[in-house]
């Protein structure tokens, strides 16, 4: 997330990149964001807050450097394996 801020593609909700937020404000330049955390910072707060040990479900980890390389057909199937209703 850091990194796709820092380059200019984001849609988080204000509140996480401002110190102030107003109702009525709802879009700011990427220099006005005065909570941004810088590289290190984030890095260190998912290694010391425990995020790593966080869990919806079954972790599955994909390289998706290149997207067109995923076997999405298979992934779904696994997916649906875990769903219950």
């Amino acid at each position: 997330m850091y990194a796709l801020f820092a380059y200019g593609f984001t849609n988080r909700h204000l509140d996480h990149i401002v110190k102030e937020y107003y109702k009525d404000k709802t879009t700011i330049k990427n220099n006005e964001a005065d909570n941004l955390l810088n590289y290190n910072e984030f890095i260190h707060r998912c290694k010391t807050r425990g995020y790593e040990k966080f869990a919806l479900g079954k972790l599955y980890e994909i390289d998706v450097t290149y997207y067109s390389n995923v076997n999405y057909p298979s992934l779904i199937a696994e997916v649906k394996k875990q769903i219950v209703i």
